[in-house]
């Protein structure tokens, strides 16, 4: 829901057209249960004092079957996107940017009670939900990204050595093991995992350094004449390594947590999904990204969306049926409140 969009919006809405945007996994299932639930705390005459989000989509446990600890479930160019870019959040009423390179520096560990821990890190920009979700007297408002432990350090690691660089370089002929040395200007017959782990400030056996060369980083394999710039690189080898067999699952978690108070006291609101896939189906990200946009067709088909413009699904015509039949579908929502 960009600047273009709202500009666009203006034009539909005097056609009486309804577009509607941000109606996925993230954004859109996070969107609409989050202002579901704030809404149902200002009936409650409460106010948030703190909102913070976090969204993973990951291999299940028994398909966690790599060193990174990470399978593609979706677009590997949006992957790499989001891992040059900055972050940032409110807290204590103040915005806090942390810069692409301290994005990856700063995680910390993150608990989903019955599924594990997980790294945690800031994703993208959180200020404009303070619009979005009409909470603008909010302090702390966070958004982040979940991972298997490990993938931080790595991605830090991947940055320095500037393998997300998109600028068009001579690599043609090159082998997987030439380009990498050629990253921080290494003799390539040298011994490489030392030559790299001294770059990086990191000992030999550090596991970043394991799960490159896993992924064929040191390896003599040419590269494809397709190649054209490092990010390219990156991009091949994770398309190859990273996938699910057929018969594995894929793991999505979304979890919302709330600090509200009523009056003198004040409470924790905990939202949790966590969804498999399935084994030789659709995946959890397939059902989670597919389900809203077609029922949200469904809606406006059905005249049950009688907004025009493009719409983003913060109103309940449009969250209310679509959480409900997304529950329907297997897509739940767990929620507890307890004492603070």
């Amino acid at each position: 829901m960009n600047d273009e969009m709202k500009a666009f919006s203006k034009d539909a809405e005097r056609q009486g057209l309804t577009f509607l945007t941000e109606m996925g996994c993230d954004p859109g299932i996070d969107h609409m249960t989050a202002v579901r639930t704030i809404r149902e705390v200002e009936k409650r005459g409460g106010f948030v004092k703190s909102f913070s989000s976090w969204c993973g989509a990951l291999p299940s446990l028994e398909a966690n079957t790599n060193p990174w600890g990470y399978k593609l479930s979706w677009s590997p160019g949006d992957l790499l996107y989001a891992c040059v870019r900055p972050s940032r959040y409110l807290r204590n009423g103040k915005e806090v940017l942390v810069p692409v390179e301290e994005v990856f520096q700063r995680s910390t560990l993150k608990e989903i009670e019955g599924v594990g821990w997980f790294e945690e890190y800031a994703n993208a920009n959180s200020l404009p939900y303070s619009e979005l979700y009409g909470i603008p007297n909010t302090p702390d408002i966070y958004r982040a990204t979940l991972r298997f432990p490990g993938w931080c350090e790595t991605v830090r690691a991947m940055q320095m050595l500037d393998l997300f660089d998109t600028e068009p370089r001579p690599l043609a002929g090159k082998t997987l093991r030439q380009f990498t040395a050629g990253l921080f200007g290494a003799d390539e017959k040298s011994d490489l995992t030392q030559a790299l782990a001294a770059f990086l400030g990191m000992p030999a056996f550090a596991m970043p350094l394991k799960r490159l060369e896993w992924l064929g980083l040191f390896s003599d394999e040419l590269l494809s004449e397709k190649i054209r710039c490092n990010r390219d690189v990156v991009f091949d080898l994770f398309s190859r390594k990273l996938g699910f067999d057929k018969n594995e699952r894929d793991l999505l978690i979304m979890r919302h947590e709330y600090e509200v108070v009523f009056g003198a006291e004040t409470r924790r609101i905990l939202s949790t999904l966590v969804h498999h896939g399935e084994a030789g189906g659709d995946s959890a990200i397939a059902v989670t990204t597919g389900l809203p946009p077609a029922i949200g067709a469904d809606l406006i088909l059905k005249g049950t969306i009688t907004l025009r413009g493009v719409v983003a699904p913060m109103y309940p015509q449009i969250y209310e049926p679509t959480l409900a039949e997304l529950e329907r579908n297997g897509v739940v929502f767990e929620e507890k409140e307890m004492p603070l």
